[in-house]
């Protein structure tokens, strides 16, 4: 907004990122139960947290729309080049952390997919406090990483709630206790396509 000798006003209200970099920077406990109950021994490793990574850092004096403006600047010759915009909040992150440090720079495979099914499973717990009833769950082949104990953490959770759909390349992958309390279909090549077989 400009007055009318043409000075800059501005009420300095957070931006989306800003927003979302306060919420991410913050333990949640929720989060950090939901990670103790899949992985207690990392429990007193130190607090699992968030913290958004904007590909748009505010420089010292600015605001999140002018830093987005000056980095929509900087790359617009090689977004033209690409074909697809580079900066931006679709192209944010989220940076899993434990004790302060990138988990992507220590922590095995097993130890990442674990903390991103906290984040979901405190999700699914936060979502159930609103709402009064828990959401469906929808895991995406994630036992293939996890070593069995790990699984059994995360089965005994999955086995409290009314409903969920995990998927799996092969049923090895998946723990005893859960297929055998669980209905299982197999997706098949068909001449349409695909096709659901099962109950199994």
């Amino acid at each position: 907004m400009s007055s009318g000798s043409g000075t800059r006003r501005s009420s300095r209200r957070a931006g989306p990122s800003s927003r979302n970099g306060i919420a991410c920077s913050r333990a949640s406990p929720t989060r950090s139960r939901a990670h103790a109950e899949i992985a207690p021994e990392e429990a007193g490793l130190g607090a699992l947290g968030l913290r958004y990574a904007t590909n748009a850092p505010l420089l010292p004096g600015e605001l999140p729309r002018d830093a987005l403006a000056r980095r929509l600047g900087e790359t617009a010759e090689k977004e033209v080049w690409n074909g697809s915009t580079l900066v931006g909040p679709h192209r944010d992150d989220i940076v899993f952390e434990m004790a302060g440090r990138d988990l992507a720079a220590f922590a095995s495979r097993g130890q990442q997919r674990t903390a991103i099914l906290a984040f979901k499973l405190a999700e699914l717990d936060v979502l159930t406090a609103l709402d009064g009833r828990p959401p469906l769950l929808l895991l995406d082949d994630v036992f293939s990483e996890l070593d069995p104990v790990r699984r059994g953490h995360l089965v005994r959770r999955i086995a409290e709630l009314p409903q969920a759909f995990v998927t799996t390349t092969t049923l090895d992958d998946l723990d005893p206790a859960l297929r055998s309390a669980g209905t299982s279909w197999e997706v098949v090549a068909a001449t349409t396509g695909a096709e659901l077989r099962g109950p199994r």
